[in-house]
């Protein structure tokens, strides 16, 4: 297992996996930032969040992020060969969305981000939502990431905390 995120980019290239999994918390970079780039190749992987921080809360910045699957490191494995076949067959493997929680990112997110937002949430590919908002691969690249710093969390950080 890489423990490098930067690391693991280049090696997609070469590889070109089904799936990846993905630790929410790694050196120099976190998985939701790191799943963000993956997404960004249409020929990119399926993502697993499998992370201690797994937890309802943050189904709505890994949605954002394009994450396929997400699964607590304290779940029984069998959970994780679960959502790793799901998404290979192209299935989530996501808790539902708790309105709340949706309510408050809206609340959190300036206007103008709300569009892209709604979007992302419906499992729209990046290139269909620049398509869909007219804008640029590169201008929905910076308002995903700029969705995602407002969210982050955990550890008492984010909006949700």
């Amino acid at each position: 297992m890489l423990e490098d995120g930067e690391l693991i980019e280049a090696l997609l290239y070469r590889s070109r996996p089904d799936v990846v999994i993905l630790d929410y918390q790694l050196p120099r970079i976190n998985g939701l930032e790191l799943c963000r780039r993956i997404k960004q190749d249409p020929l990119g992987p399926a993502v697993v969040l499998y992370s201690a921080y797994v937890d309802p809360v943050l189904t709505v910045p890994s949605l954002v992020a394009g994450v396929d699957g997400m699964v607590h490191k304290g779940s029984p494995a069998r959970e994780l060969f679960e959502a790793v076949r799901t998404v290979a067959e192209g299935g989530r493997h996501m808790p539902p969305l708790i309105p709340e929680l949706v309510e408050a990112t809206v609340a959190a997110l300036e206007p103008d981000d709300r569009p892209a937002l709604d979007l992302l949430l419906s499992r729209r590919a990046p290139p269909v939502v620049a398509a869909t908002l007219g804008w640029t691969a590169a201008r929905l690249d910076d308002r995903t990431r700029r969705i995602l710093a407002r969210l982050q969390q955990p550890a008492g950080s984010g909006v949700f905390a």
